[in-house]
């Protein structure tokens, strides 16, 4: 099997695309509290615009999860299988931050164009809603990674 045939398969392109709202976001949160810091509203916008498509990555991650579901599960142990369970669940329950961060950000920066003098501010809630994107990404992902690594697992595995 050719590494382009993997691309066929959903739970590999999952597995590639996955890290992009998690570590993608975070390097676009710290680019974009530096900007803000600095005042540069030319970064500012840049970063808005990192952040969002980011943030809005978690639907294609989301679909293709969805679509190699009952492969990885095939696959794995059963406790594996309730890991995987899990990171289904918590996927679900916040899936929507990450949304609401990516829409935020895009209307920070339609309302920042026209109004720069809100950038700042409104890029704040931008940033609290992506920390609290990334502590939701990072349980989702720490949970997944016990999927089929028995190294990561620690404790009794979720409860089904």
């Amino acid at each position: 099997m050719g590494s382009l045939s993997l691309l066929q398969q959903p739970e590999y392109i999952h597995i590639l695309l996955n890290h992009i709202p998690v570590v993608g976001l975070l390097i676009s949160v710290i680019s974009l509290i530096a900007a803000v810091l600095l005042n540069k509203p030319a970064a500012i916008f840049i970063s808005l615009g990192l952040v969002a498509i980011c943030a809005f990555m978690v639907w294609p991650v989301s679909y293709y999860g969805e679509a190699g579901y009952d492969r990885v599960y095939s696959m794995a142990d059963r406790v594996g299988d309730a890991y995987l369970k899990k990171h289904r669940d918590l996927a679900d329950d916040w899936s929507w931050l990450f949304y609401l961060t990516g829409i935020t950000s895009v209307a920070t920066f339609i309302v920042g164009y026209k109004k720069q003098n809100q950038l700042r501010f409104l890029s704040g809630l931008v940033i609290i809603f992506a920390l609290a994107s990334l502590v939701a990404g990072t349980v989702i992902a720490e949970v997944g990674g016990c999927v089929r690594h028995e190294e990561f697992r620690r404790g009794t595995p979720p409860k089904e």
